[in-house]
């Protein structure tokens, strides 16, 4: 293992990032420091709850995910989903053909950032009639949470509960929730390479941890194994302390943890080789203060 001297690297604490709440997505075209992982926020919550779901072989009702959301968030903060400028606008387009929605889109036209920073303020007549829009496929700026969406079998996932978790972020968000996150990412993909950044040592809350800070040059996707582990642990025992409130059934925190794990493998293993198929990936490891190459 040799030293490497990391570009565009930024260090933090993982108490930095629990007092935000914010995971962002492993997508490449974010302007600013970011701590990885695939969907962000919003995919870590459907991987968790997905592996609750088939240990217990329960299934969540809506108003059990929105619970489970708003005391989530409410606990741990900022609650981050992001889509894109391509999806925004496709959604755009295809609304415009809504014998109901037509008028509103024509006042947007061709305007992607007039027409994003308006959805968040919709009445519920507008959302109401806005949300299926929202859920389909090609309107969904993710490539991690489109996949979940459109190959649930191969990535483990109820579909119903991909569809209910992004329904009750939007409705949150409708309500006023100030935690629902929904940021757009602009651009096109040009990621040189896939960076894993992992530890020798597991985390603890004062641990220092490197992040990326990308620039226009040097995109690339950035996935935090060794802090995602961290906050497994930890959003499990809430997970499983919930359900108990709840009066469901909850997973021993192993095998919930270790299911985590799994499930965590296998998706990014999915959205890495649909995303990246052809990119190097370069695994970073924390000794330290240093950073090395393995």
């Amino acid at each position: 293992m040799s030293k490497l001297d990391l570009k565009n690297l930024n260090w933090t604490t993982i108490a930095e990032i629990e007092s935000t709440g914010k995971l962002s997505c492993i997508d490449g075209r974010h302007t600013q420091c970011v701590v990885g992982a695939p969907g962000g926020n919003i995919g870590e919550f459907i991987l968790m709850l997905s592996a609750a779901e088939r240990l217990t072989n329960i299934e969540f009702t809506r108003d059990q995910l929105e619970q489970l959301l708003v005391n989530y968030a409410s606990t741990f903060g900022q609650f981050y989903m992001h889509t894109d400028t391509h999806a925004v606008q496709e959604m755009l387009q295809t609304i415009s053909n809504d014998s109901v929605l037509t008028h509103w889109a024509n006042d947007y036209k061709d305007d992607v950032d007039s027409f994003f920073a308006a959805i968040p303020t919709l009445d519920k007549t507008k959302a109401d009639l806005l949300m299926p829009y929202l859920l389909m496929p090609q309107h969904i700026g993710c490539g991690h949470i489109k996949l979940l969406a459109t190959h649930p079998d191969q990535y483990q996932v109820s579909p119903q509960l991909v569809s209910q978790v992004i329904k009750s972020f939007f409705r949150l968000m409708w309500l006023g929730n100030k935690r629902m996150h929904w940021e757009m990412l602009d651009g096109e993909h040009h990621e040189k390479q896939v960076v894993v950044i992992d530890t020798e040592q597991e985390l603890q809350n004062d641990s220092v941890i490197p992040f990326a800070c990308h620039t226009d040059n040097e995109q690339q996707f950035v996935h935090h194994s060794a802090v995602r582990r961290y906050f497994h642990k930890r959003d499990a025992m809430f997970i499983k302390n919930f359900m108990s409130h709840l009066g469901l059934a909850s997973p021993t925190l192993t095998d919930f943890i270790g299911k985590i794990e799994k499930q965590a493998d296998l998706q990014l293993g999915h959205t890495v080789n649909a995303l990246a198929r052809d990119l190097p990936v370069v695994k970073y490891v924390v000794e330290g203060n240093d950073v090395q190459s393995s």
